[in-house]
């Protein structure tokens, strides 16, 4: 119980650090928890293998059912730490830990696959999903191949081929070609353009809150969307997309759970600070002539929802002003977007486990998706570049593409 308390507590302080940072990063995580190559593997295995069942070391224990080699104390108390209070552990660490479960994970599916295809007499085709999409039609055509109906484990490794405007199948084939398919499937489904998803003023993605009244069968596109980024997870594939904190936040949490209005200034940060005025006001409060309800505008139709049963009727005041923010704050976070949200974790948890990224708070999750904020080291590529087809370190146009890639 004292575990669990303190968990909780120290849980609750890290997630407000996040959003506003009031310690050193290096308070939260201790080179006391620095786990080795083959620590790092052997925990990544039970955690992939075992049902975790957080606070509860004795469940972490040996289990006379369990194939795997029972755990010691101290690896259960490592494991327990991982899914309670991840953040102590220093993030390259989980990262190795997320990295080797899915590579686990990857060669487990592999093998059961042989073993099915083998005993069925499949084709070695049947071991991956083959995609064809036409250039002028790829979000659409990537949709439909990719579909739960048409690819329900998507897991397997896929085998893209793409269609030029005359009909005809384009050469080439393999990871260049995946990467290509990848970097402009998710280019053209996040774009605001399409309606799913908008930008914040930051210029960062959330779920776009009148998508119902753009796409057909939105809640199918969400979850196609969160597929689409968990393979692109499970893969290790990176790529530029920033995503809201409060969206990740809301990801990383159960189905169900709500992020409070401390998430608001993520998503709006000029209706966060009229609110905060709000609460704040010194004046009469009634004399704003503001009641319990939202007004949205749905292209170019005004829609007025109530935040409370009779909220048309009832007057904002002193007394319930803290009351009227949280449950606008409630909406504007969580309702407008509750199906939308709940079908793309769904789409992605299809792909990965989220307790296995839940080891990761929201900027750490970002980072997994998109790669850390750093200046490129055009040094150490230089250093490291291998070249072939008769290419030199001082042929001319090498020299040149250096000093471009400088520039």
């Amino acid at each position: 119980m004292a575990f669990k308390s303190c968990s909780r507590l120290l849980n609750h302080l890290h997630t407000r650090h996040t959003r506003r940072p009031f310690t050193p990063e290096s308070a939260w995580s201790s080179n006391a928890w620095l786990i080795g190559d083959d620590q790092t593997k052997y925990l990544s295995s039970n955690w992939r293998r075992r049902k975790m069942k957080p606070d509860n070391l004795a469940a972490h224990m040996a289990d006379p059912l369990d194939e795997d080699l029972p755990m010691t104390a101290s690896e259960a108390q490592q494991l327990t730490v991982l899914t309670n209070l991840p953040f102590v552990v220093p993030f390259q660490t989980r990262v190795g830990i997320f990295t080797n479960m899915l590579s686990q994970d990857r060669l487990s599916r592999e093998s059961d696959r042989d073993v099915i295809m083998h005993d069925a007499g499949l084709a070695e085709s049947s071991k991956v999903i083959h995609v064809k999409v036409r250039r002028d039609f790829l979000y659409e055509d990537s949709f439909n191949d990719l579909s739960s109906h048409n690819a329900p484990d998507l897991h397997r490794t896929l085998r893209v081929t793409f269609i030029n405007q005359a009909g005809a199948e384009e050469a080439g084939y393999g990871a260049g070609v995946t990467r290509e398919f990848y970097q402009q499937l998710v280019r053209t489904s996040f774009q605001p353009g399409r309606g799913l998803f908008k930008l914040t003023d930051d210029r960062e993605l959330y779920p776009n809150p009148n998508a119902d009244h753009v796409v057909e069968n939105m809640s199918q596109h969400f979850y196609f969307l969160g597929r689409l980024l968990g393979k692109m997870i499970y893969e290790g594939m990176q790529i530029e997309l920033p995503f809201a904190a409060f969206f990740l936040c809301k990801l990383l949490q159960p189905k169900n759970a709500d992020v409070d209005i401390n998430h608001l200034q993520s998503l709006d940060p000029d209706f966060y600070r009229n609110l905060m005025f709000l609460r704040s006001h010194e004046g009469n409060v009634a004399d704003l002539d503001l009641n319990f309800t939202v007004v949205d505008d749905k292209f170019g139709a005004t829609r007025v929802t109530e935040l409370v049963p009779g909220g048309h009727d009832l007057p904002v005041t002193n007394e319930n002003r803290v009351r009227y923010i949280h449950l606008l704050s409630n909406y504007k976070l969580n309702v407008q977007m509750r199906v939308a949200v709940d079908r793309f974790r769904d789409g992605l948890s299809n792909v990965i486990p989220l307790e296995w990224l839940r080891m990761f708070d929201h900027r750490e999750c970002q980072t997994i998706i998109s790669g850390a904020e750093v200046p490129i080291n055009v040094n150490d590529m230089k250093d490291n570049a291998a070249y072939s087809g008769g290419y030199t370190p001082e042929h001319p146009t090498i020299e040149i593409f250096w000093n471009v890639l400088r520039s």
